[in-house]
C-alpha cells in the first residue's frame, strides 16, 4: 500500500514527517544506542515502565532513525536526555494521530491491530516455545529439503543453530545480562563446532547499520503506509542482532527471543514460502497427533478418515470424542502475511483467510456431512450433537472465535454454509475456534492435569456469550481456569536436553571481550 492515498494515511505521512525531521537532528548512532539501552532496561517490559516508553514506539524509532537519518550533515547535534524525550513524544504523538478506534469497521479489526502490535511484546520469554521449535525441526533427517535447504541459506544446521541460539538467548537473558557478545563468547563450544560455524550464526542474525538501512530501505517495506508501520513486528525481528565493529548488541532481549525461537520457521518460509508450507504442513500435523496421544485423548486421525469417506477429497486432520462431545480438529501450519494483519479493512484479512480458515471450516463441515450420519467412526463412539470445531494454526492470527470472524470479517459464510449444507447442520460459529499452537499447547496439558477438553470449551463458550468475561485469544480461558498452567512434559523434557547438550559443552563460563 503507498501513501498517501486517504485521509488517515495523510495524517499519519504528516506526523511521521515531524519525527523524521526532529530525529535528523541528530547522530543516527546515539538515538540507536539510546534505544536499546531503554529495551534492554530489566524493567522494559513492566506496565510502569510501558506508560511512558512503549517498546513498540522505541523499535519503530530506531527503524526510521536507520532509513532516514542524517548521517553526513555538519549541523547534527549531540542527542541529550530531553531530545530523546521530545523524540519520544513524538512517536506517542504519532500514534495519536493515526486511526481511532471508531474509523474501523469494527472493533475486532482494532483490537487485531493492537494486539498484533503489543501482546508479543509484553509476554515472557517461555521455555516452551524453544523446545518447540526444537521438536519440530532438529530431529530432521540431515538429507531432509528443509534441513538442506536452511543450512544453505544460514551456513549452519538446525541442530547448530539451536544449541547456538539457547546459548545466546542465556547471555542476554539471565539475570547476568551482558551488554553485548562478539564471536570469542562462543568460544567454549569449539570443541562441537568450527568458528566459520558460529560466525555464519551470527552473521545470519545481525547487520550494521548501513547494511540493516538498506535491508529496511527495500521497496515491499518504505512503501507501507505509515499508519500500517505504527502496528507492525518489527522487521529487526528478521536480524534482531546490532552489529558495531566485532560487538553483537541486541535490540532488546525479547524482540531476540521472538526472533530465535520461530527463526526455522521464518527462514524457510521466507526462502520459498509455498514449496516451505507443503513440506511443514505434515510436520504440524505429526507434532498435534504428539498433543492428542499425550493428553490421551481419542482420536481418529486423517489416513483412517480418507478410508472410512474416500469419497470426500480432503477431511479433517483429527476427529476426537471426548465425554461425549464430537471435536473436529484441523491443523494449519500457517502464518498470515503481514497485511493481513496489519489491514484495517476486513475483505482484506477475509481474502488472506481464503485458502487456511475459510478452507478448513468448509472442510469442517464437510467432513461433518458423512460422520454424522454414522454410529461410530473407528474405534469412536459418536457423541450427541454437533461438534466443535478447533481449527490450529502456528502463529495467532487474531481473529477471536468463530463468531468474532463470521461477524465481522466473513459476513457471508454463514450463508453460504446454510445453503450448502442445511441451516440445521452447520457448526453454530460459537461452536469455533481458532487457537494458535501455543493455545493448542496449554489445552493439551490442561487435558493431561486432568480436566476435560470438553469442559473446557464448554467454559469458553459461556465465557464468550458474556462481555464481561469475553476472551480475545484461546489461551485467556485456560489460564482463566488454571492461572498455574505449565507446558507439557515432551517440551519440558525438549528443553532440558537441549540445555544440558549446552551445559556440556561450557566446562567454563563464555568469556565476553571488549
Amino acid at each position: 500500500m503507498s501513501e498517501p492515498d486517504t485521509y488517515n494515511d495523510i495524517r499519519a505521512y504528516e506526523a511521521f514527517k515531524r519525527v523524521r525531521n526532529r530525529l535528523r537532528l541528530h547522530y543516527p548512532h546515539e538515538i540507536l544506542y539510546r534505544c536499546i539501552t531503554d529495551l534492554n532496561r530489566p524493567d522494559a517490559n513492566s506496565m510502569e515502565r510501558m506508560r511512558h516508553y512503549r517498546p513498540w514506539e522505541l523499535l519503530l524509532l530506531i527503524k526510521w532513525t536507520v532509513i532516514y537519518g542524517e548521517y553526513t550533515s555538519p549541523d547534527r547535534h549531540h542527542l541529550t536526555e530531553p531530545d530523546y524525550t521530545k523524540l519520544v513524544n513524538l512517536l506517542f504523538q504519532f500514534g495519536a494521530d493515526i486511526r481511532m478506534p471508531d474509523q474501523y469497521d469494527n472493533v475486532l479489526l482494532f483490537l487485531r491491530n493492537m494486539a498484533f502490535q503489543e501482546f508479543w511484546l509484553q509476554e515472557n520469554a517461555r521455555n516452551a516455545n524453544l523446545a518447540r521449535q526444537s521438536i519440530l525441526f532438529r530431529v530432521l533427517e540431515p538429507n531432509h529439503s528443509l534441513h538442506v535447504a536452511f543450512k544453505a541459506k544460514t551456513g549452519v544446521t538446525i541442530d547448530e543453530f539451536i544449541l547456538l541460539a539457547n546459548m545466546l538467548l542465556t547471555g542476554f537473558l539471565t539475570s547476568r545480562k551482558e551488554q553485548f557478545v562478539t564471536e570469542n563468547w562462543f568460544s567454549p563450544v569449539l570443541k562441537e563446532m568450527t568458528a566459520d560455524s558460529i560466525r555464519a550464526f551470527l552473521h545470519s542474525l545481525s547487520k550494521d547499520i548501513q547494511s540493516l538501512r538498506q535491508f529496511l530501505a527495500q521497496p515491499a517495506m518504505s512503501r507501507l503506509s505509515k499508519a500500517y508501520e505504527f502496528y507492525e513486528q518489527t522487521p529487526l525481528k528478521r536480524y534482531p542482532l546490532f552489529l558495531d565493529a566485532d560487538r553483537y548488541f541486541t535490540y532488546s532481549p525479547i524482540v531476540l527471543f521472538h526472533a530465535l525461537h520461530s527463526y526455522v520457521f521464518d527462514l524457510l518460509r521466507e526462502v520459498d514460502p509455498s514449496a516451505f508450507m507443503d513440506r511443514f504442513g505434515p510436520i504440524f500435523e505429526r507434532y498435534i497427533e504428539k498433543g492428542l496421544q499425550y493428553a490421551q485423548l481419542n482420536f481418529v486421525p486423517e489416513s483412517e478418515l480418507r478410508t472410512i469417506m474416500p469419497e470426500l477429497n480432503k477431511v479433517i486432520d483429527f476427529f476426537v470424542v471426548d465425554q461425549g462431545t464430537n471435536i473436529l480438529l484441523e491443523a494449519k501450519g500457517i502464518e498470515m502475511p503481514p497485511i493481513g494483519m496489519l489491514t484495517h479493512l476486513p475483505d482484506v484479512v477475509r481474502d488472506r483467510t481464503k485458502t487456511s480458515i475459510i478452507k478448513a471450516i468448509y472442510q469442517a463441515h464437510e467432513t461433518w456431512s458423512i460422520l454424522r450420519k454414522k454410529s461410530s467412526v473407528g474405534r469412536l463412539t459418536l457423541g450427541e450433537g454437533l461438534p466443535v470445531l478447533l481449527v490450529t494454526t502456528f502463529k495467532d492470527l487474531y481473529i477471536g472465535n468463530g463468531s468474532d470472524f463470521m461477524r465481522s470479517v466473513a459476513s457471508d459464510l454463514p450463508n453460504d454454509l446454510a445453503a450448502r449444507f442445511g441451516q440445521d447442520e452447520i457448526i453454530p460459529p460459537e461452536r469455533i475456534y481458532f487457537l494458535s499452537v501455543e493455545d493448542f499447547d496449554l489445552l493439551i496439558e490442561a487435558a493431561h492435569k486432568g480436566l476435560s477438553v470438553s469442559s473446557i470449551l464448554l467454559e469458553a463458550m459461556k465465557a464468550d456469550s458474556q462481555s464481561q468475561t469475553k476472551r480475545f485469544v484461546f489461551r485467556q480461558h485456560l489460564r482463566a481456569l488454571r492461572p498455574e498452567l505449565g507446558i507439557p512434559q515432551y517440551l519440558e523434557r525438549e528443553f532440558e536436553t537441549v540445555m544440558n547438550r549446552i551445559k556440556q559443552m561450557l566446562d567454563e563460563p563464555p568469556v565476553v571481550s571488549g
